[in-house]
């Protein structure tokens, strides 16, 4: 474009004889179109200016893109490693918890067995002494019986119970004891 300005300066008419050029209006075409020419030259001069502004400012906005894409993969990146220890922090406790519930469970049923043994012992214990009370109450009541009669054991009416009484109270205990010892096997 300054090549172009220079060569319309050089330019000049010179006052010709002839009637059909007229050296001022020739000037003064010239003239304008130093002043167009100028003008553009100017006008180009801003364009490549805003042009270099406005590269420069989309360099800023790649490189500031840039570096929000680089600090969104970081981000997702550790926001998907924050995301990896809380599954696996949240299945240990999973695990624990499940471990602490069976856990629990078989003490619970321990001690439900230890209970169930402590009853099945005092329940034993229970009838052992029931059996020897009544057989001090048969005892007495045999002792204070002098007449040696027999009492029919439910269940053996209508059998010979004669003969030794003692062997007959025995019998008697003994059928009692085993059916307290049925009734607590039924009940188990």
């Amino acid at each position: 474009m300054a090549d172009l300005l220079e060569f319309l300066d050089s330019v000049s008419i010179d006052v010709v004889k002839r009637k059909y050029y007229n050296a001022n209006k020739v000037n003064a075409v010239f003239e304008e179109l130093r002043e167009h020419a100028a003008a553009l030259m100017q006008e180009n001069e801003q364009l490549r200016h805003a042009l270099n502004s406005q590269s420069e400012e989309q360099q800023k906005s790649l490189k500031a893109l840039e570096s929000l894409q680089a600090a969104y993969r970081e981000a997702l990146s550790s926001a998907h490693a924050r995301a990896d220890e809380m599954l696996d922090s949240a299945a240990a406790e999973s695990s624990a918890m499940r471990k602490k519930a069976e856990q629990r469970a078989e003490n619970a049923a321990r001690q439900v067995e230890e209970c169930l043994n402590a009853v099945r012992v005092r329940a034993e214990q229970n009838v052992e002494f029931i059996n020897t009370q009544l057989q001090q109450f048969l005892t007495k009541l045999y002792d204070e019986d002098s007449e040696h009669t027999a009492v029919p054991v439910a269940g053996q009416e209508g059998k010979d119970v004669s003969g030794d009484p003692l062997a007959d109270l025995q019998s008697k205990i003994s059928a009692i004891s085993s059916e307290i010892s049925a009734l607590e096997q039924g009940t188990e």
